[in-house]
């Protein structure tokens, strides 16, 4: 992509090496921007397309999962109360259901706390074993949306040591959520 004439300079040979590489970079970036773009609207799709709370936790968990590189939970709650969830991956893998209502509850819990989207990090013995991977006791990094009361409440948890880095969230505002508190939750009565 340059061009030295002959003989050039060591520091102009240098300079025109870095331009290179700092093109190649941006176009780097830009084809890795594109790719989780195109993945982002495919997810879209696929959420907006849900027929039902269960069909939405299932489409944004393997949606999430998908996006983030790393295991996904989704939890809805419905404006009754009743919890769904969606799993990244095989339902077969957790068959107990005792584990998803603890973490709906503590999630109902969170989000009862404070409206609007927020994101925190519940410690492993706070989050239910095994919701990520088989067997496996993590940190859970949650982002909740709460609303009004009467409306659906929505959790993606996915495990904190997998939470994405500076910058790898939001590109418009440079984080992860519209409020990011990574302190551990306190433990609840």
């Amino acid at each position: 992509d340059a061009f030295l004439p002959v003989p050039a300079e060591p520091r102009e040979i240098q300079a025109v090496v870095h331009a290179a590489v700092r093109r190649a970079r941006r176009r780097t970036a830009a084809e890795a921007l594109a790719h989780r773009l195109t993945l982002l609207s495919q997810v879209i799709i696929t959420v907006q397309t849900a027929r039902c709370l269960g069909e939405l936790a299932d489409a944004a968990a393997a949606g999430a999962a998908r996006l983030a590189g790393t295991p996904a939970v989704v939890f809805v709650i419905g404006p009754d109360g009743e919890a769904h969830h969606g799993t990244s991956r095989s339902r077969l893998a957790l068959s107990d259901a005792g584990p998803h209502q603890a973490a709906a509850r503590l999630i109902t819990r969170l989000a009862d706390r404070r409206a609007g989207v927020h994101s925190t990090v519940v410690p492993a013995p706070l989050w239910p074993t095994g919701l990520f991977r088989p067997g496996a006791r993590d940190d859970a990094h949650l982002v909740l949306a709460a609303t009004t009361e009467g409306r659906a409440q929505v959790c993606i948890a996915t495990p904190a040591s997998a939470a994405p880095q500076r910058g790898a969230g939001n590109r418009a505002t440079g984080r992860d959520g519209l409020a990011d508190d990574r302190r551990p939750t306190a433990a609840f009565p």
